[in-house]
């Protein structure tokens, strides 16, 4: 397990082609009240972020994929076309006392918190306008 910081400054890693199957641990106690994961596609400006009450995330990222069948709008989808975050317990809890424990029962069910938040960043011409007018303001003093 690898240890992951929620804090502002959240752990940023560019994915490009790099193979993941790799288990996280959060902070501990976070309740849903920090981000646990953010994921941002710089092609289509969509953002994911994850909130969730599990002490880890396991991410892969489907690294050999290769599906035949093509998808929506009769797209192929190969190696790296996803990515997954499976908020959960840690793998091997069952052998491991120190970690939470994952036995389920009719009298014990396993129930989870998770909140998901896509979105798309919309660059407004406001902005740009002021991006543009700042730059050439500052440029004449």
């Amino acid at each position: 397990n690898k240890k992951l910081y929620c804090s502002l400054a959240f752990y940023k890693k560019k994915i490009g082609k790099i193979k993941l199957d790799d288990n996280y641990v959060l902070e501990k106690n976070n309740h849903l009240i920090k981000p646990a994961a953010k994921l941002f596609n710089p092609v289509s400006n969509l953002n994911l972020t994850l909130w969730t009450d599990q002490p880890g995330i396991q991410v892969y990222n489907a690294s050999s994929l290769n599906l035949a069948p093509k998808g929506l709008n009769d797209v192929s989808y190969g190696n790296f076309a996803g990515i997954c975050l499976e908020d959960q317990k840690f793998p091997n809890s069952v052998n491991i006392s120190d970690f939470p424990s994952i036995i389920s029962s009719p009298e014990k069910p396993y129930f989870i918190k998770q909140l998901l938040r896509y979105h798309k960043i919309k660059f407004m011409l406001y902005n740009i306008v002021f991006i543009i007018f700042f730059n050439i303001f500052s440029l004449k003093f």
